[in-house]
């Protein structure tokens, strides 16, 4: 509580004057943008709903019920970015650039400047990493990817954008085929340093954070050109999708805004990473097993918080958080967000030390509800994820990656730091038996085997190695398993070791 009146007394004035002109936010009124920064509550505000106008309102049905789609802000960038289509009411309905519409006298009126104010970012396709600071480094501060690099990093104009719209007119019966994918990136965080609390073989911090959901085109943004009539901003792709010849309808004078769309909001958020890895294994963001294991280990800790709390698992999200730690060397945490503006208190409540211990405890225990259908006869059959584990509609987007058998090795890890992270564990064992025997037996002329009890498959002087996912392949670290079946292959004439997960193996076999 004291906390609380020394923010009052001495920090709040300054905090609301920074908010007034930070060009984060894009609200013209000021609740409403204390609101969307976490300083006041956001009930009554609809401040996260985005229209893709489909025709033209009037000042008799402001504001519009008809001639509109809404989303929230996360999924209008997606689904509302140019050259999108969306079907309602047996129409496909194209969206071509961004729009603010306003009551202005009579009518209801274009305003200027619908991409909102600028801000920089930068974004890293090679690690994942976010920089949120006020100037963004020109190279990847967290693991100095380059813009040069493929892929790489740069720094990219953010826009929140007001509203979209549709060339009015130009919708098209719909066929059953559509264009829509969602493009936007999966939530993120800047990549500054939190305090972790260590507990068990975890660290924990939970608080207040902006969360970042950004649709960059694939890297390429979007580049906005101004209509020659009114205050809309389109893309000349967008307008050729539907037929319509840029030069005619372009004001060349206006120049090109090249921005990224994003959802950028304040809420509470938990943050989650291993302490201490055991000798040859890690889960590294930079390579896409340990980014499967990170994730897998977010959406089961979403799932099990969802069910010692008794909400719908789509209250929480969850991201990758990648930063560089005190030795300088990239690593992954998991945050988890809650889904409404400034938050539910979920995370805040979940990123307690002793909460985080006694989830992942519940995940675990075999004695509980949780763990024993997980291992169950019935589900070990399930190799990589599934409804009855950790998919849903939500998490759609990470659905080729997701592990639950690698969401439990961290799950173990985060709580004893001497867990075996290996093949021996019960849940692996039959697994990787029978999923390498079909590998190698697809192969003419390649024979299962094992090497210091690994599987493997050897064909004359190669063999391939099937590793855990979790464990080093690589340099001067390699996991001590590895390096003993190695070992044996090569005592055993092998003169040429390969290795590959059996996350690949899954996956991606030939």
């Amino acid at each position: 509580m004291q906390q609380l009146l020394d923010f009052i007394r001495y920090n709040l004035i300054a905090r609301i004057d920074q908010i007034a002109n930070s060009p984060q936010f894009i609200q013209d009124n000021l609740s409403e943008r204390l609101a969307n920064a976490g300083l006041l509550p956001m009930f009554g505000f609809p401040t996260r709903v985005r229209l893709l106008f489909h025709k033209h309102p009037s000042l008799r049905d402001w504001p519009p019920e008809k001639g509109i789609v809404d989303r929230d802000l996360d999924l209008a960038i997606s689904q509302f970015a140019p050259g999108a289509e969306t079907v309602k009411d047996g129409l496909i309905h194209t969206a071509i650039g961004v729009v603010h519409y306003r009551p202005q006298g009579t009518d209801i009126a274009e305003q200027p400047g619908p991409l909102g104010p600028v801000q920089a970012i930068g974004l890293c396709r090679r690690c994942q990493a976010v920089d949120a600071s006020s100037t963004p480094a020109a190279n990847c501060p967290v693991c100095g990817a380059t813009v040069q690099d493929r892929p790489g990093y740069q720094v990219v104009q953010l826009s929140q954008p007001s509203g979209f719209r549709t060339w009015f007119g130009r919708s098209r019966d719909f066929d059953g085929l559509f264009e829509w994918s969602p493009r936007a990136s999966r939530p993120k965080t800047s990549a500054t340093l939190r305090p972790l609390t260590n507990r068990a073989n975890f660290g924990v911090w939970a608080g207040l954070e902006t969360v970042y959901v950004i649709n960059d085109n694939a890297g390429r943004c979007f580049n906005f050109v101004k209509l020659s009539r009114g205050e809309t901003w389109v893309t000349a792709d967008a307008l050729q999708q539907i037929g319509i010849n840029p030069a005619n309808t372009v004001d060349a004078n206006a120049g090109i805004d090249s921005r990224a769309l994003a959802s950028v909001k304040e809420t509470d958020i938990l943050i989650l990473g291993i302490y201490t890895w055991p000798a040859g294994v890690h889960a590294s963001p930079l390579d896409v097993n340990g980014r499967a294991a990170l994730y897998s280990l977010g959406f089961l800790l979403r799932r099990a918080a969802a069910v010692r709390l008794d909400i719908d698992e789509r209250e929480l999200k969850v991201g990758l958080r990648v930063v560089q730690d005190a030795a300088g060397q990239v690593t992954g945490q998991i945050f988890i967000s809650d889904s409404l503006e400034n938050g539910a208190g979920y995370s805040s409540h979940l990123g307690q030390p002793a909460e985080m211990e006694g989830l992942l405890q519940f995940i675990l225990d075999p004695q509980d509800m949780f763990f024993p259908p997980l291992i169950a006869p019935n589900h070990l059959s399930c190799q990589t994820s599934c409804p009855d584990c950790l998919r849903d509609f939500s998490n759609l987007a990470f659905h080729n990656i997701l592990d639950w058998r690698l969401g439990l090795d961290l799950a173990r890890l985060a709580l004893d730091a001497n867990a075996p992270i290996d093949f021996t564990v019960p849940y692996w064992q039959t697994l990787a038996q029978s999923a390498t025997q079909a590998y190698f037996a697809a192969q003419p002329g390649w024979q299962s085997t094992s090497f210091a009890g690994v599987p493997a498959g050897r064909r004359g002087p190669v063999a391939e190695i099937i590793t855990h996912p979790l464990w080093n392949r690589s340099g001067g670290n390699l996991s001590p398993v590895l390096t003993a079946a190695v070992a044996q292959a090569q005592a055993a004439g092998v003169q040429n070791v390969k290795h590959r997960t059996l996350f690949e193996v899954l996956r991606r076999p030939y």
